[in-house]
């Protein structure tokens, strides 16, 4: 048996409790916050995994609980799923209730924001831990109703897996024999934890909201009439944003192949990742802007409440998904880009309008990023 504790109870974190407890001869641990209201309102089959309207899988965990202290004694490998501004309360109360006398395998989906840096703060001394990371989910998921039913948007083609940097051949192995059995898409090893970090994902709600309701949008303020969606809905402008951040971004990744006498192609380009990773998704994979718009498996809408006089939607500012990409995503590929004396105004632009929208400064991942960095960690 292995014993698996998924922490985060979004979509992911439900797309992967009833995924693994498909698996024969897994158990699912399940931590989240919402672990009494998902008791409650849990079907006794479990949670339904739903395709086209159909009812395709039911999974039910082994055990749930909001105090991840309670799950760690019995768990061999970890996956946490939760949005990255998320996970640094979770991680150190994991760090403090961590055993010593046993191996585990300690990952994220996505391992992006600098996850290694940030389990490094954490867990540093911790001899038995072996971090790793996948740059992407590897399903997909649009909308759940909480504790009853996950949406499933479907698999991408391949996976691309990191190890933290002190991990052995020997470790590595053994991680790839036990994700085999969870993932069983192909998977790429990547050549360093910052081909995760620079994946092109942090800053990609920022630029749709930035052409959305930006100064250079035609947004006057007032509620929007329709909700849209992120990608199905994706307008030239925030096409271009987008473009012009990847340009920039793919700036930063040269500068520090460069300097650190490594590969780091894994990172990808925004449009080459999307079409490598959801190819059989994608009806149209000629330009970022059609890619984006046909593939299947973005269906998620702009996170939007209706107002109470009915008149219209407002975005969401408290959403954790935004504040991820904006506190946690872009701080760190800007900071990397002003130790490296890299100019990127479209990025800085686009991050500083971002944070100011949704209220100004808050705790990000620069409280974990290296202060010496590339010099050491």
């Amino acid at each position: 048996m292995i014993n698996v504790l998924i922490s985060g109870g979004g979509r992911t974190g439900h797309l992967y409790t009833v995924l693994l407890k498909k698996i024969p001869g897994v158990n699912v641990f399940w931590h989240t916050r919402k672990a009494e209201i998902i008791k409650r309102v849990m079907p006794e089959s479990g949670i339904s995994l739903v395709s086209d309207s159909n009812v395709i899988a039911v999974g039910k965990p082994d055990r749930i609980s909001e105090n991840i202290e309670d799950l760690i004694p019995e768990t061999e490998v970890v996956i946490f799923t939760q949005t990255s501004n998320g996970r640094p309360e979770v991680i150190e109360k994991f760090a403090k209730n961590l055993p010593s006398d046993k191996k585990i395998y300690i990952g994220a989906i996505p391992a992006c924001s600098g996850f290694d840096w940030l389990l490094n703060k954490y867990l540093k001394d911790k001899k038995n831990v072996v971090v790793w990371g996948l740059r992407g989910v590897p399903a997909t998921s649009p909308t759940m109703d909480v504790g009853k039913s996950v949406d499933f948007g479907g698999f991408k083609d391949k996976l691309y897996l990191g190890f933290g940097e002190n991990t052995t051949d020997i470790q590595k192995y053994e991680t790839v024999g036990i994700l085999k059995i969870l993932f069983p898409q192909e998977t790429i090893i990547l050549n360093s934890f910052l081909e995760m970090t620079l994946s092109p994902l942090g800053f990609i709600h920022p630029c749709v909201l930035y052409a959305n309701m930006g100064p250079y949008s035609q947004w006057d303020g007032k509620p929007f009439k329709e909700r849209f969606r992120w990608w199905r809905d994706l307008s030239e402008l925030s096409a271009y944003f987008l473009t012009k951040c990847d340009e920039e971004q793919q700036k930063i990744i040269s500068s520090i192949e460069n300097l650190i006498s490594k590969d780091l192609s894994g990172a990808g380009t925004l449009h080459g990742k999307l079409v490598d990773q959801y190819n059989s998704l994608i009806d149209d994979p000629r330009t970022l802007m059609s890619t984006f718009r046909t593939c299947t498996a973005f269906q998620s809408y702009v996170p939007m409440i209706k107002q109470s006089s009915g008149d219209g939607y407002l975005f969401k500012m408290d959403h954790a998904g935004i504040h991820e990409d904006v506190y946690f995503g872009m701080p760190i590929v800007i900071e990397l880009a002003n130790r490296m004396n890299i100019d990127v105004p479209f990025l800085k632009e686009i991050y500083e309008w971002s944070k100011e929208f949704l209220g100004g400064e808050k705790p990000s991942s620069l409280e974990y990023f290296p202060t010496n960095w590339p010099y050491g960690n």
